[in-house]
């Protein structure tokens, strides 16, 4: 798999694009549903949809995969016209890995830089963690939901 900045968005296999475009749509309707239903209701029917009939544990592939769903994640999240956050970002890959019956974690730091606390969410997939600024989660004290 390539990452779209090097190489650009001719260059990216078929299942390449198909997985950003689908992210790309995928995050604005969970933005839709989180300001209409909350994050539980959203992510209880995520989860609904997403059920898999054999769930199994990620293997060297998955994890490389999963990490690339990460990337294309921010990618799109960052292309997005509408403002699509960490935690859109989380609830979409976690979605997506659901569906190939792994058993991703959605996670949530916090961190206090000053007077303002900031907030993070993350998947985590067999306990690694799938972002790609993983570096920046030194900052953060983790906290599973």
């Amino acid at each position: 798999m390539t990452t779209v900045r090097q190489s650009g968005w001719r260059s990216l296999s078929t299942t390449d694009r198909r997985t950003l475009l689908l992210l790309a749509m995928l995050q604005p309707l969970i933005s839709a549903s989180l300001r209409i239903s909350g994050y539980a209701n959203t992510k209880r029917r995520l989860q609904w949809l997403s059920r898999h009939p054999t769930p199994r544990t990620a293997n060297a592939t998955d994890l490389e995969q999963a990490n690339q769903l990460a990337r294309f994640a921010a990618i799109a999240g960052r292309r997005s016209p509408l403002q699509t956050t960490c935690l859109r970002q989380a609830l979409a890959i976690h979605f997506l890995l659901r569906r190939k019956g792994l058993d991703p974690r959605i996670k949530f730091g916090v961190r206090h830089p000053g007077s303002h606390p900031e907030m993070h969410a993350w998947v985590e997939l067999e306990g690694s963690p799938l972002d790609p600024t993983a570096n920046a989660y030194a900052w953060f004290a983790r906290t599973q939901h």
